[in-house]
């Protein structure tokens, strides 16, 4: 300890002391920023990208969406063992392919990946489906799903007698699907739950334009079905919100929230 002019203990820093001091700031400012980059990294889509190179990143993008999905998913990649929030931003483009999105692996254990998001940028990305199903999800109790700005134009080359949905959910859980800023035209089944218990279903600033499947036959001869939701008996849905001026059309057809459980009550001011 030294004195100041006014007598007052002062401790003593060495020049090797500040320095020490220095390195091991520099050290805890390189790991605490090291460990928040690793927490969440982003894929980039491009569908008119030079193919050459791809890798997702913002200079070489991939060229379809379902490559990012499966970079997010792979748990060879390091980047992905620390459990990352990944966000996939996608040009405004379109988009000719069905997705297929598994928070599982083939032993049914989770991914390292649990919350994902496809982001379009611009006003959006279209994607025209190649199946009957735009979207198949598994998920888990941790997965969170966002889809934002993405736009669908109907489903073309599917039987008139059969349902084409926007979402099908086909795991036992899910803990939320978040679709935000989309427009969803000319599907029957905006989203589909066999049998799965979720927390959060959000319906966000979206437009939704149903068209119905006509079942004609001796018993129902011009009988529509369409649903926002579909679900069986037992579907388990902790809180459905549908909410910032949602604009859902049915097209002069009933929409139906069928056959599950809500424990909170529906917040809709669509």
């Amino acid at each position: 300890m030294v004195k100041n002019k006014k007598g007052y203990l002062l401790p003593f820093l060495s020049l090797r002391n500040f320095s020490n001091m220095s390195q091991r700031l520099l050290f805890f400012f390189a790991v605490f920023f090291s460990v928040s980059i690793l927490s969440a990294y982003n894929l980039y889509v491009d569908a008119s990208a030079n193919p050459q190179g791809a890798d997702g990143s913002v200079t070489h993008p991939y060229l379809s969406i379902q490559e990012a999905i499966d970079h997010a998913l792979d748990d060879s990649l390091p980047i992905n063992t620390t459990s990352p929030e990944v966000k996939i931003f996608i040009s405004n483009n379109v988009y000719t392919e069905s997705l297929n999105i598994n928070f599982e692996d083939s032993n049914h254990e989770n991914h390292f990946v649990q919350d994902l998001s496809l982001v379009g940028q611009g006003d959006g990305f279209e994607l025209v489906p190649n199946s009957s199903t735009a979207i198949k999800l598994n998920g888990t109790t941790e997965s969170k799903l966002k889809l934002q700005k993405t736009i669908i134009n109907g489903i073309s080359g599917v039987p008139e007698r059969l349902h084409r949905t926007f979402l099908y959910i086909g795991s036992e859980n899910m803990q939320t699907v978040d679709i935000h800023e989309c427009v969803i035209n000319g599907v029957s089944t905006v989203i589909n739950i066999p049998s799965s218990n979720m927390d959060h279903l959000i319906l966000n600033s979206c437009e939704i334009n149903i068209d119905a499947i006509i079942l004609a036959d001796e018993v129902a001869p011009a009988y529509c079905e369409s649903y926002l939701i579909y679900s069986e008996i037992d579907t388990f849905i902790s809180d459905v919100s549908i909410i910032n001026n949602t604009i859902i059309d049915t097209r002069t057809c009933i929409i139906a929230i069928l056959q599950c459980t809500i424990t909170a009550s529906l917040n809709a001011n669509a």
